[in-house]
């Protein structure tokens, strides 16, 4: 299993992206595991088993992240996620 450096998304500061979200319930870990379901599955169309191989843990563990960040920010899909997180000006 390869893991592939890619630069984070910023917001339009140029202020990193988890930072923007550092007030919201989401633990440091689904922090970055929204920010990679945003950017790996919407903008490179990424399965969940791409992303979750590209993160080192099994599809389960990132199933799970997912279901506890949805039900955190009370979305049910990507693009709920998406529009919630452009709150915190995410680009």
């Amino acid at each position: 299993m390869q893991t592939i450096k890619t630069s984070a998304p910023t917001l339009k500061n140029n202020q990193p992206f988890t930072k923007s979200l550092a007030n919201t319930p989401l633990t440091k870990r689904e922090r970055e595991i929204a920010r990679h379901l945003v950017h790996d599955k919407l903008v490179r169309q990424q399965t969940l088993e791409e992303i979750a191989d590209r993160l080192c843990i099994s599809f389960h563990t990132l199933r799970t992240h997912r279901d506890n960040i949805y039900k955190k920010l009370n979305v049910h899909n990507t693009r709920e996620l998406k529009q919630c997180l452009e709150q915190y000006h995410f680009d």
